[in-house]
């Protein structure tokens, strides 16, 4: 988000735009153009795992570009969302951006129902804190679907959280790869 004030409107990709969010720069003889891939990266990465997940509701946790990125993915394949961040506001004004369904803070999400899916996109438990989770562990239900997007490490507490549980996880390294 910070990085797009710094590219000409002009050579960010439309989408990016839209997004709100880049994550992908490139020097075009001179030129800098900005992109946003995560959107397509972690379809891929979800789908990769669990095939097509239409109409399945997906909790989103975070409100930052990643999480911009990913509720236009998700809105896209016919997933619907439900957003939670630790600042109520932004994921508000994700979740009217975007259309989606607002959670509020992370201390909602107890309260919140059902998923099918759960996202972290935020970059809780990456080092030098990699022993946090976005979220406790009693959120991780057992036979769901547990993604995040923080790559190093691999195997995060979050996603020990999900293995423990018989969940199926998708790991931040593949949504980067895609």
């Amino acid at each position: 988000q910070e990085v797009m004030r710094y590219i000409l409107p002009s050579n960010v990709d439309p989408l990016a735009t839209y997004i709100g969010a880049v994550n992908t720069v490139v020097n075009d003889d001179g030129a800098l153009k900005a992109y946003n891939t995560d959107w397509t990266g972690a379809i891929r990465a979800l789908e990769e795992v669990c095939g097509d997940l239409k109409g399945r509701t997906a909790f989103l946790v975070g409100a930052g570009g990643t999480a911009r990125a990913i509720a236009y993915g998700l809105t896209l394949t016919g997933r619907t969302v439900v957003v939670f961040n630790r600042t109520p506001l932004e994921a508000k004004k994700l979740a009217t951006h975007f259309g989606v369904s607002l959670g509020g803070s992370l201390e909602d999400i107890t309260e919140a129902g059902d998923y099918d899916v759960l996202i972290n996109a935020t970059p809780v438990g990456t080092p030098p804190n990699e022993q946090e989770s976005v979220v406790d562990e009693a959120i991780v239900k057992a036979g769901k679907v547990v993604m995040d997007v923080v790559a190093k490490p691999m195997e995060t507490t979050l996603i020990r959280y999900a293995k423990n549980k018989g969940c199926e996880v998708v790991y931040g390294h593949r949504m980067l790869l895609h």
